[in-house]
């Protein structure tokens, strides 16, 4: 399971048992105000991760490590 907060935080959970397996910010916020993340979706492999937000458009991430591997804006 994914969630993200309205600072920007994503966080990776497992649902075994609950428990975080990651967090990160990938969009690099200059404040939590202007840039929240707006929707969350997941590749059908669940390597990857969109992420929308109102700033800077769709980011595309590794789910596991956080890292940005494309932007669309």
């Amino acid at each position: 399971a994914v969630t993200a907060s309205g600072n920007g935080v994503i966080q990776v959970w497992d649902t075994a048992n609950w428990k975080s397996v990651s967090k990160f910010t990938p969009i690099g916020l200059d404040n939590e105000y202007s840039n929240r993340v707006e929707s969350l979706a997941i590749s059908p492999n669940g390597s990857e991760i969109a992420i929308s937000s109102n700033q800077r458009g769709i980011v595309i991430c590794d789910l596991k490590t956080g890292a940005i591997l494309r932007e669309l804006q």
